[in-house]
């Protein structure tokens, strides 16, 4: 969602659940992807390279998974150098050039390419060094599709990785994706929307407990 102004786009993105309240299952896995835009989020600045942004935020969901659902059973390091998120989880890359046209030009450097040769990296529209002034999104996500699933159930060294029942539990989750738009700024990044982010205000939102204003953030309902 968002709003074009002067012919700028914005590209944001909420989860939030039908029923107005997250499950167990469906808190943990937001939780999870929200803690990986904050890690982001937490550092980015210019002079950053995003593919090393991207690896960070796959790295954050994979250690939140297997610390709130024991997803992962092999040692994080060998889940990252898998790149089994990239793989399996989050498909897409975590951010893209953000301006004339939603997923905008100028994510690579004049005369360099995607490396197609490494799996982590995918699905990424950004990969190059950040520069002050660039406008991007930032949208870790994390997909529960039983086609990559069952893909990865199969798979005769990464299916010996992960806990297939707990992945497999989370397969009505759906999925979830959290998209920021931010401003590179001198010295690290300010987010230009102003939107319910934690579970407790989503909810809080969906049930009329709270308004919420771009500006001022949640308010009492008057």
């Amino acid at each position: 969602m968002g709003a074009e102004y002067h012919c700028y786009t914005a590209d944001v993105t909420c989860t939030f659940p039908t029923s107005g309240k997250f499950t167990e299952l469906q808190k943990e896995a937001y939780e999870s992807v929200l803690a990986a835009v904050h890690a982001v989020e937490g550092i980015l600045r210019p002079g950053l390279d995003y593919r090393e942004m991207h690896r960070k935020a796959t790295r954050v969901i994979a250690e939140e998974l297997t610390k709130r659902l024991g997803l992962f059973t092999a040692p994080i390091d060998a889940v990252c150098s898998e790149a089994l998120v990239s793989r399996y989880l989050m498909p897409h890359g975590l951010g893209h050039m953000l301006g004339l046209d939603c997923h905008d030009v100028g994510g690579y450097e004049p005369g360099h390419f995607k490396d197609k040769d490494d799996v982590s990296l995918t699905g990424l529209r950004l990969g190059r060094v950040i520069k002050e002034g660039f406008v991007l999104t930032v949208e870790p996500g994390c997909y529960f599709n039983p086609y990559l699933i069952d893909k990865w159930c199969s798979h005769p060294i990464h299916s010996k990785m992960v806990n297939e029942a707990v992945l497999r539990s989370l397969i009505p989750v759906g999925g979830i994706r959290i998209e920021d738009d931010v401003l590179i700024t001198r010295d690290g990044c300010r987010v230009l929307n102003d939107i319910p982010r934690s579970v407790e205000d989503i909810e809080a939102y969906m049930q009329g407990r709270i308004d919420w204003i771009p500006g001022k953030g949640k308010v009492p309902v008057a």
